[in-house]
């Protein structure tokens, strides 16, 4: 949605295809380029710019302070966004938009994880996909009768080999297909010789 969104309103700018490119997909850019998108008002533009891990730190800041709660959402999912800074943009105590975006974040300290979790602050499938999950809640998740909870942790990249031998044999297809798609199950499949 906001890649679609920013490349049509940076096209109309005349900014160049590869910096749009660069951007959608979290690729190197140069600080001028950077400071190029920073300098727009689109909120499409400031989000994914905000959610960039290779802006700089200063701009990171800037953008996790903005006026747009959309960009602080992009900040929020931004690995490098300092943790002080991520736990000012909770909503502690209930679910909002901006914990869905927090609990993907694996610089998020893992007892704000713990306790976000267990007091329902975004979905599950949001702390699944987050690297930084602890095992216990990752083996709560894994036993969740939601098929889409169970996909999107079998595309985690931390989930032990427990984890993983219980979703290959899972019986939704799309558990069993990510599971497939994530690059620690398949070194762990080749280190097994297939």
């Amino acid at each position: 949605m906001y890649e679609l969104r920013a490349q049509q309103f940076l096209e109309k700018q005349g900014v160049p295809s590869a910096t749009i490119s660069r951007l959608a997909e979290r690729q190197p850019l140069a600080a001028e380029e950077a400071a190029r998108l920073e300098g727009f008002r689109d909120t499409a533009v400031r989000h994914l710019l905000a959610r960039h891990p290779g802006i700089p730190q200063e701009m990171i800041l800037r953008l996790s302070a903005d006026p747009d709660e959309e960009v602080r959402w992009g900040a929020a999912g931004n690995p490098r966004t300092p943790p002080e800074r991520l736990l000012a943009l909770r909503v502690a105590g209930r679910y909002a938009t901006m914990n869905e975006y927090l609990a993907r974040n694996p610089a998020l300290p893992v007892e704000v994880i713990v306790a976000m979790y267990r007091g329902g602050e975004a979905n599950k499938v949001a702390f699944a996909m987050n690297p930084a999950l602890p095992v216990e809640l990752m083996r709560e998740i894994a036993a969740s009768a939601n098929d889409l909870d169970r996909t999107w942790l079998a595309a985690n990249p931390s989930l032990p080999p427990e984890l993983m031998e219980r979703l290959a044999r899972d019986e939704a297809e799309n558990v069993r297909r990510f599971l497939k798609q994530n690059p620690a199950f398949k070194r762990r499949q080749q280190g097994k010789g297939g």
